[in-house]
């Protein structure tokens, strides 16, 4: 098939990015012809490898608007060029990632006889995409060929709120880029990692550590990752007095040689979609402590074999569960042993052929 695949943007570094980019690569290694389309300018890198084989076109909409009725103007130019663009390809089937872009590309595909599929990243009932983008999702998602939700619990919440057929396909998760060894150290360090905003729940985290620092003191967290909340969650630390024992080291190149050195994992998300960095860090044989938050941890951690799934926004339970692993190297160690299991749980390949189930029907109707 001919593919085009849309998406806001691929100059980040983002776990929609990244999920975007394994896409569009799985389905040109499955024989298919992808071209990827960008909201982005003509002049901005892409963040992650793409085949070479992709026809890459950035359509340069992304363009701030100074009032309200610059920002409607901007959407229907958005909408009229992605309809010329995808009407001068003829692909046989688009796909797009995101809310707003999904209205948008509902919106342009209407009448031109080519299936549209959208899919949600995060969990709708979890982030606010506004009034009138909810009432237009409302309206003309039932134009699209499908839904796509990457958690049972995003696709029940879809199939009652939206009339268009929900199809749930999760994130791959692939094998480590590295050896997953650890080198020997006295120390033990719980690890987490993210872009450093409220949504992470990273203040959460510090507050739960820092009530177990005396129980635990062979113990340290590492933070990785950039964002907004990092001069607040410095700020904590600091009056925590916990500088020695809480790192946030930033960005890091090769995050996986880093987090491999880890024993333990923390996710204290509020809302996800499909969190990429937990299959990861599973992936590398750190078992999980996360919230079950909508949504995605539930979908991955298998609860009391490789991990614990903690009520969300409970900071008593997170300790709690922190506590279990971190003063039992015994059950550490058998978590650790079945959190690998993920990479075949979620394979690319089983992803990808549930992906091509779903092409073949939209595109047989």
């Amino acid at each position: 098939m001919h593919i085009v695949f849309i998406n806001t943007s691929m100059a980040n570094r983002g776990g929609i990015e990244r999920a975007a980019s394994v896409l569009v690569n799985g389905l040109v290694e499955n024989g298919h012809r992808v071209t990827l389309l960008t909201l982005e300018r003509a002049d901005a890198s892409i963040a992650f490898n793409i085949n070479k084989t992709v026809v890459v076109e950035q359509l340069n909409l992304n363009r701030p608007a100074s009032n309200k009725l610059g920002a409607i103007a901007g959407i229907l130019k958005s909408i009229w060029t992605l309809r010329r663009t995808i009407k001068r390809i003829a692909p046989d089937v688009v796909i797009s990632f995101q809310g707003q872009l999904n209205v948008m590309t509902a919106i342009a595909c209407k009448g031109l006889g080519i299936p549209a599929i959208g899919s949600e990243r995060i969990h709708p009932a979890a982030y606010n995409i506004g009034r009138g983008w909810q009432q237009l999702r409302i309206h003309v998602y039932p134009w699209l060929s499908s839904l796509v939700l990457q958690t049972k619990d995003g696709g029940a919440w879809c199939t009652e709120h939206f009339d268009v057929p929900v199809v749930v396909i999760p994130n791959p998760v692939l094998p480590p880029n590295i050896s997953p060894t650890r080198e020997p150290s006295e120390r033990r360090t719980a690890v987490a990692a993210g872009t450093l905003c409220t949504r992470k729940g990273f203040d959460i985290l510090i507050e739960a550590f820092s009530t177990l620092v005396n129980t635990h003191p062979n113990w340290d967290l590492v933070i990785y990752g950039e964002g907004e909340q990092r001069k607040n969650l410095e700020e904590l630390v600091t009056n925590k007095g916990l500088n020695t024992r809480i790192t946030l080291p930033g960005n890091v190149e090769n995050l996986n040689k880093h987090m491999v050195q880890g024993d333990l994992f923390i996710l204290p998300s509020l809302a996800e979609g499909f969190p990429n960095i937990l299959g990861e860090a599973m992936a590398l044989g750190l078992p999980a402590v996360a919230f079950d938050c909508p949504s995605g941890p539930a979908d991955i951690i298998r609860h009391g074999t490789d991990g614990f799934l903690v009520t969300a926004n409970s900071v008593e339970q997170l300790v709690k569960n922190m506590d279990r692993l971190m003063g039992d190297p015994d059950q550490l160690m058998q978590f650790a042993s079945k959190a690998p299991d993920v990479v075949e749980r979620f394979s690319l390949q089983t992803v990808l052929n549930t992906w091509q189930n779903l092409l073949d029907d939209v595109t047989s109707n």
